[in-house]
């Protein structure tokens, strides 16, 4: 960019001289145009220095005035006059005005030729010209190089805001009306929605075309990226299915390769399979499958070893070392559930390589029973799965003769903690956050109701009769607390 400071450091324009407008100098220039015509805004554009001899102006002061507002606000560059044959000086009224619109006018003597100072700052701007474009080509292999180098993301979006000067970042919602920046599509169907944003306004053209070729490497990279990640996914995947098919973690080749993906013969290993959505298409059930890899994937990090289709969803292998039953249990997986409400998933209990085919089956038969939106734990939906289809009428008997004796339904949260830390009443109070003498007075009472002592195998029969009611609820296995 060239502003009119930077032509009046020419040597050819040397006795040029500021007479107004000082503080507009860093107008940018991009040409210079001679006119004596009255109308000048018809032979006049922005960012251009005109030049006149005043040869068809008159000496009153309100046509000067009247000019030099015309081309401020068109956006020119600067007025260079040349007084001397048609004009003796400007008016001092127009060079206020200047000043007070901070609009630069430049006197040049008479002697010195307009050709002379057009050509001057013409080949300045084509030099400054050459140097940008020159610039953007060397910018453009470096983009290149960036992509080429880049290993992650984060890495290549850094490489970029270093080289054009602003930061970058994706967004992946239309490119459209991008808050905070200047945003440039992805140019590729598969990358509908996504734009490279560059925080910046108002860029300069070649800084623009930088920013497009970076947005065109960049979708290039997003899909190598992809398709290395597919690829990667479907070979693990065959690996996978050979070792649930129960064929191939006997093999050496397959031994090996599971070695490298630190899947070892030896070691306990879990499955966790997720239902998916039901979608209408097949077009739609892919997109939605590599949605959910992705976010199961970022949500287990070094957990998930591998992961390969299954008719109901997404089937993964988790190394039992290295996860957290409760928390995955528990809201460890709430961001894959808030996205995908309709969807279940059940952790198997810990196993060997070759019990992983008996596994899925099983779990495959249990997810109809489950509630849907968290993660079940095989062991206690089997046990809940037992208890639920005990005799009616037996476990009828039982809960008219314990808990539906208990007539102050405040004590049923103490006799779930007595029971749940084996009849010790110091350990339940302290759950319960009660003084020991107020747990002794409800033991009191829930014995007074219950018409006998807490013994173990009492509380052992009431904690049969808590499962069973659980388990018989209305929304699911597990799903009564």
């Amino acid at each position: 960019m060239i502003t009119v400071a930077d032509c009046l450091r020419l040597t050819e324009l040397t006795n040029v001289t500021v007479v107004a407008g000082s503080q507009g100098l860093l107008r940018t220039v991009r040409l210079t145009h001679a006119s004596d015509e009255p109308d000048v805004l018809s032979w006049v554009a922005p960012e251009i220095i005109v030049l006149t001899t005043g040869q068809n102006y008159s000496d009153d002061p309100d046509v000067w005035v009247h000019l030099i507002a015309q081309l401020d606000e068109a956006d020119v560059s600067a007025l260079m006059v040349s007084p001397g044959r048609y004009l003796a000086e400007l008016p001092m009224q127009a060079l206020e005005e200047a000043n007070r619109r901070n609009f630069p006018v430049l006197m040049v003597p008479w002697e010195v030729p307009f050709v002379r100072i057009t050509a001057a700052i013409h080949r300045l701007l084509l030099e400054n010209h050459i140097a940008e474009w020159s610039r953007v080509a060397q910018l453009g292999v470096r983009v290149t190089e960036a992509v080429v180098q880049a290993k992650t993301l984060d890495a290549l979006l850094q490489a970029f805001s270093e080289l054009i000067g602003y930061p970058v970042r994706v967004d992946l919602e239309p490119a459209t009306g991008a808050p905070h920046g200047t945003a440039f599509a992805l140019p590729s169907p598969d990358l509908s929605g996504w734009s490279l944003v560059v925080e910046a306004v108002d860029l300069m053209e070649p800084e623009v075309i930088v920013a497009r070729q970076m947005a065109g490497t960049f979708a290039i990279w997003i899909l190598q990226q992809k398709l290395s990640v597919q690829s990667e996914f479907e070979a693990q995947a065959a690996l996978f299915d050979q070792l649930l098919s129960g064929q191939g973690h006997d093999s050496a080749r397959v031994r090996d390769r599971l070695r490298m993906l630190g899947v070892h013969s030896q070691r306990k290993y879990a499955l966790l399979l997720l239902t998916l959505p039901d979608p209408l298409d097949k077009e739609a059930q892919s997109r939605v499958f590599d949605d959910v890899r992705m976010v199961v994937t970022q949500l287990l990090h070094s957990a998930l070893l591998l992961s390969t289709s299954h008719p109901m969803g997404l089937l993964c292998l988790l190394a039992e070392d290295r996860i957290d039953r409760r928390a995955l249990t528990g809201g460890f997986l709430d961001p894959f559930f808030s996205r995908f409400p309709g969807s279940v998933g059940v952790l198997s209990t810990p196993a060997g390589l070759a019990d992983l085919p008996v596994l899925t089956r099983s779990m495959s038969q249990m997810i109809p029973l489950l509630v849907r939106g968290r993660v079940h734990d095989m062991a206690q939906v089997l046990f809940a799965s037992v208890i639920v289809n005990l005799p009616e009428e037996l476990m009828q008997g039982l809960v008219g003769i314990t808990w539906q004796r208990l007539t102050d339904k405040e004590l049923i949260p103490t006799l779930r903690a007595l029971i749940e830390n084996g009849g010790h009443r110091k350990q339940a109070a302290l759950r319960l956050g009660i003084h020991r003498n107020t747990m002794t007075r409800r033991v009191q009472a829930i014995e007074q109701q219950l018409g006998r002592p807490l013994t173990p195998a009492l509380l052992t029969q009431l904690d049969l009769c808590d499962q069973w009611m659980r388990a018989r609820e209305p929304n699911g296995i597990n799903g009564w607390d």
